[in-house]
């Protein structure tokens, strides 16, 4: 196989690799988008049953712990 073809295999390899990188990104932001909702679904609820404060509380009770320091 020439300098040629062994290019276009690695250009091939790369578009494979951009592909699933596309993918797994997508997959990512669906999720990240489904824990957002889930989020302001909570926070509405609190916050319907206990005001802004338990809005705040729901909130920062389920965020992950490194975004907690940052709320």
């Amino acid at each position: 196989m020439g300098a040629g073809g062994a290019r276009i295999r690695l250009d091939q390899a790369d578009t494979a690799v951009a592909r699933a990188v596309r993918v797994h990104l997508a997959i990512a932001h669906d999720i990240l988008l489904a824990g957002l909702n889930a989020q302001s679904a909570l926070a509405a609820g609190c916050k319907d049953r206990y005001g802004l404060q338990g809005a705040i509380i729901c909130l920062m009770s389920a965020a992950p712990s490194g975004w907690r320091s940052k709320i």
